[in-house]
């Protein structure tokens, strides 16, 4: 799961609950090695998902 989001991170997320606008996903620390793990909206699903880092 995502871990030790910064302030900027935190009001990003809370915007995809109350203020969606069609906006994407938010990048949020995760740990992961090759991937990038994101909060983002999917209709009105909030989940974390993930996305292979280019090489």
């Amino acid at each position: 799961g995502a871990c030790a989001l910064t302030d900027k991170q935190i009001r990003a997320v809370d915007a995809l609950v109350t203020d969606w606008r069609g906006q994407g996903g938010v990048a949020v620390p995760g740990g992961l090695t090759r991937e990038r793990l994101f909060a983002g909206r999917r209709r009105d699903v909030l989940s974390l998902y993930r996305e292979p880092v280019g090489t």
